[in-house]
């Protein structure tokens, strides 16, 4: 499943050297627009319930993966471009349900990778599934401690998250060394309530039985406090990892949250599409942009960062976990 070369770097000849001697290169988008399948029903078929509900008898193994991208001509590193590149391998898993309907989740994570790039110079790399080249440093020890770590995650009855429990817990753990304490920053930047609604939030389904071709709109919440106002759509049934999945497309606009800041945002645009599976109650795979340009503050001091942000999350196996038997 994974294949890029790990290591922690700190300075371009080191990348260099490695490059040379295990072929490490910068990861390619995997984000690469497929063709458009056969999409298939009417407004004529009967309506059809498109709810999602992880069942407490399955585990959910599913694959996170982010594309981000910020410029600025002002980045105190000298270049003007950010990018970062994270991917978790993760496993879900029922363990409570609630009076209000509300489903509390057990989130493992199981494999990482983190890319980081100023410019051409990469600063940060890590790879866990890479055995061929032990990775070594103050951030990839931080990122292995949090390799089978667990959190409590609660979602509501519309799969909208409603908080987590015990992440905070885990990334102290795993600073706790006095040698990886300057570390925490970036792991509290990668393992962060944002990407636990990236990898657990199924809020995006609506709320009554729909035709073929029905829409609704949605505010969606998003990171550094910014909402996006959406109009979705239920485009038809197309099959997706052989499951005959319940298309949804969206496109809408970013904004900033209404509050008393310097910071504004323009150009904002949010849009993708899911792949719901209505037998297994889940999203099996789905693919989410946003782009935006942040202002920060104004004037002759003023900032503009153009963002781009895209998010992959895909089903990866759902199995019944083998139960104990007694005496054993």
């Amino acid at each position: 499943l994974w294949s890029r070369t790990a290591r922690l770097v700190t300075s371009a000849a080191t990348v260099c050297a490695l490059v040379l001697v295990s072929g490490c290169s910068r990861k390619a988008s995997a984000f690469v627009a497929e063709p458009e399948g056969d999409v298939s029903g009417s407004s004529d078929d009967p309506p059809v319930e498109l709810k999602a509900e992880l069942k407490p008898d399955r585990r959910y193994s599913f694959h996170l993966e982010t594309d981000n991208t910020y410029r600025s001509s002002k980045w105190k590193f000298g270049t003007d471009s950010q990018e970062t590149h994270f991917e978790s391998d993760y496993r879900l898993s029922v363990t409570n349900e609630t009076s209000k309907g509300h489903q509390q989740l057990d989130l493992e994570f199981l494999a990482l990778v983190v890319q980081l790039y100023y410019g051409d110079d990469m600063r940060l790399y890590f790879d866990s599934e890479n055995r061929a080249v032990p990775m070594a440093g103050d951030f990839a020890d931080a990122m292995r401690n949090m390799l089978h770590t667990h959190c409590g995650v609660e979602l509501s009855s519309h799969g909208t998250l409603v908080r987590v429990v015990g992440l905070d817990q885990a990334i102290t753990t795993a600073v706790s060394n006095k040698k990886l304490r300057k570390s925490e920053p970036w792991i509290r930047r990668f393992f962060s309530t944002p990407m636990v609604r990236y990898m657990v939030e199924v809020n995006h389904l609506p709320d009554q039985s729909v035709r073929v071709g029905a829409k609704w709109k949605q505010t969606d919440t998003l990171d550094n406090g910014l909402e996006a106002e959406s109009e979705y759509t239920f485009r038809g049934w197309q099959w997706r990892n052989e499951r005959k999945c319940a298309l949804i497309a969206f496109e809408g606009t970013i904004t900033a949250a209404k509050a008393k800041t310097k910071n504004s945002v323009e150009d904002g645009r949010f849009y993708g599409r899911y792949w719901f599976d209505p037998d297994a109650g889940v999203t099996i795979d789905s693919i989410v942009h946003e782009e935006y340009t942040w202002n920060r503050g104004k004037g002759p001091d003023g900032e503009k960062l153009p963002m781009t942000e895209t998010i992959s999350v895909r089903l990866d196996d759902m199995s019944t976990p083998t139960k104990a038997v007694a005496g054993s």
